[in-house]
């Protein structure tokens, strides 16, 4: 099963797309870096973790993660831009 449609079938359509959405961003905030990501050899997604559940979505960067602040913020800008409206339980 693909992941959107097991996200569509745990979570609900509107969380299925906003994760969705969220996963689109943070792949073209990582093609928009795409030079300091290959010079250090290597990708957003090794410097965050994503944790979900039925009452909302933790997108947190690892502890030893020195990802550069400008990106970090992008990151949680658009985590915040999607997920703002949702709450949480």
């Amino acid at each position: 099963m693909q992941l959107p449609k097991l996200n569509k079938l745990l979570y609900g359509t509107d969380a299925a797309e906003k994760i969705e959405k969220l996963m689109n961003g943070l792949y073209s905030i990582e093609n928009d870096n795409i030079k300091y990501f290959e010079a250090r050899g290597e990708k957003l997604h090794d410097n965050y973790i994503i944790m979900t559940n039925f009452h909302g979505l933790n997108c947190n960067f690892l502890p030893e993660s020195d990802l550069d602040e400008s990106i970090r913020l992008k990151c949680l800008k658009l985590v915040d831009d999607i997920f703002k409206d949702s709450t949480t339980n």
